[in-house]
């Protein structure tokens, strides 16, 4: 048992420092990943229609790598039920640090 629980561990910190190493351009989704991050860049034109945010963020978590996926699925959840309450900040933290440094995107409130 204790052997299993220390291969999980092991796994588990391989995977961080995979997500923490991972170069620019090794998903296929990048570029359209990032284009649609320019839309939540500071200084970008708000949205002006019911539901583009939501487009938006819909789009970057079908483009997204896949170690976001749980943080994408808990940012649409909250945007969904339109509840700033259920946000885990930790995961806007978590996507907005990896767009600004993947993409070069300046979001509002993010600092990396």
């Amino acid at each position: 048992m204790a052997i299993a629980a220390a291969a999980v561990a092991v796994a588990a910190a391989a995977a961080a420092v995979a997500f923490v190493n991972r170069t620019l351009d090794d998903w296929p989704q990048r570029e359209a990943f990032c284009d649609q991050a320019t839309a939540l860049e500071v200084g970008a034109v708000g949205f002006e229609e019911p539901g583009e945010k939501a487009e938006v963020l819909a789009a970057l978590a079908e483009t997204a790598p896949d170690e976001l996926a749980d943080e994408f699925e808990g940012i649409l959840h909250a945007n969904e039920h339109d509840d700033r309450a259920m946000v885990d900040e930790e995961h806007v933290t978590t996507v907005g640090v990896f767009i600004e440094e993947t993409c070069g995107v300046n979001l509002p409130g993010v600092t990396t």
